[in-house]
């Protein structure tokens, strides 16, 4: 996603605070007569809610781990970095086609 921001956009995302999920937002909008966009916002949130338990769990060093959530997150990590492929694949073949046609 660092790559479409940079490449395609013309706009790359400063790696500051927060910039993981400035990135996701990016790529789940359109860039303003550049680009459709990238994910879907079912993608998005999927992608989201992995990116903020990541987050949380490494903040808080795994000293108040909850098991169940960390088990229903492990079995949404698989769906949605499929989900995910999928859905990059299907907008560079997009972008393959327009640049064909």
């Amino acid at each position: 996603m660092s790559l479409i921001a940079a490449e395609i956009d013309g706009a790359r995302v400063a790696r500051s605070e927060g910039w993981h999920v400035s990135l996701l937002k990016r790529m789940a909008h359109p860039f303003p007569d550049v680009r459709d966009a990238v994910i879907s916002e079912d993608c998005f949130v999927a992608l989201d809610r992995l990116r903020a338990f990541r987050h949380r769990e490494r903040n808080s060093y795994g000293f108040i781990l909850d098991v169940g959530i960390v088990l229903e997150r492990a079995a949404q990590t698989g769906p949605a970095v499929e989900r995910f492929r999928l859905e990059v694949e299907a907008f560079l073949d997009r972008l393959r086609s327009r640049a064909e046609g």
